[in-house]
């Protein structure tokens, strides 16, 4: 298997890419008042907290990358886009902003 398709280098992938999608996201909600953001929020601090912890323990070496673990991150993050995204995008169309709609967002 190539390096960058390791469970390490997928899973530091994944992990930037959902701090980065989630801040920008935020952005948006703020800039739009959007009233589901607190609960939104609280949804990506929670999975903030868990992924640093994982990033921390990987880079102690007190846990090796595993394919599972990549594979739940892709599955979270797909059902979150597909799910909460989802909503976040619906509102923003509601209020004819369909031009800020997240990347990602596959609708």
């Amino acid at each position: 298997m190539p390096p960058h398709h390791s469970p390490r280098s997928r899973l530091s992938f994944r992990i930037s890419f959902t701090e980065m999608h989630f801040s920008s996201e935020e952005e948006a909600m703020r800039a739009h008042s959007y009233e589901g953001y607190a609960a939104h929020q609280a949804v990506h601090k929670k999975l903030l907290d868990q992924i640093h912890i994982v990033r921390r323990d990987l880079l102690n070496g007190t846990v090796v990358p595993c394919q599972m673990l990549t594979s739940f991150m892709e599955s979270w993050t797909n059902h979150h886009i597909t799910g909460a995204d989802k909503q976040f995008a619906t509102f923003l169309r509601s209020k004819g902003d369909a031009g800020q709609v997240m990347a990602g967002d596959p609708h």
